[in-house]
């Protein structure tokens, strides 16, 4: 081959002139398969709940604020993804509800929270700079997406005031001993 030689525009215009045939076909393809795509895919459907996080005062500091810190949330948000709250929101649903999600058990339904959460259909996040927390969940059965998310809130919700009442018990146990 001869090293004078290069190749300008016109030399590829000519060469995808000769294969327009192949190239057209490609993109007819593509295309087909797009709008078969769009067609025949299942819809996917978003639930979200919203949980507001309240600052905890504590007798043991002298200042008070209002909103929690940045630490606070991710503790939060470790939480709603965490083993006991994910097995106590499987095994709150009833006969019923398992049924009409389409699964045969409890273990079932926490197999498919988990793996939501591991692939990221159950997402959990800060609401902006607020102390929104919310649980966001995405499936292609709009009562399974609904059901998890407010399920999983209000699981949560009961399960950090099982934890405040802990706190304090411990609290007022250590306060009691030290008379």
């Amino acid at each position: 081959m001869n090293k004078d030689y290069e190749i300008d525009i016109k030399d590829y215009l000519r060469i995808i002139r000769r294969r327009r045939g192949i190239v057209i076909g490609i993109i007819a393809v593509c295309l087909i398969l797009s709008v078969l795509y769009f067609f025949y895919a299942p819809p996917n459907f978003t639930s979200t709940s919203k949980i507001l996080v309240k600052r905890v005062e504590s007798i043991f500091t002298s200042t008070y604020y209002k909103s929690p810190t940045e630490e606070e949330l991710t503790n939060h948000i470790f939480l709603i993804k965490s083993y006991p709250v994910l097995e106590k929101t499987a095994n709150s649903f009833t006969g019923i509800e398992l049924e009409k999600m389409g699964m045969n058990d409890n273990k079932e339904a926490f197999s498919r929270i988990k793996n939501n959460i591991e692939n990221g259909r159950i997402e959990v996040s800060v609401k902006g700079e607020s102390r929104i927390i919310e649980i966001k969940v995405t499936e292609a059965n709009p009562y399974i997406s609904q059901l998890f998310a407010n399920r999983l809130a209000e699981i949560y919700r009961v399960f950090d005031i099982e934890i405040k009442k802990e706190d304090a018990h411990s609290t007022f146990t250590f306060i009691s001993d030290q008379t």
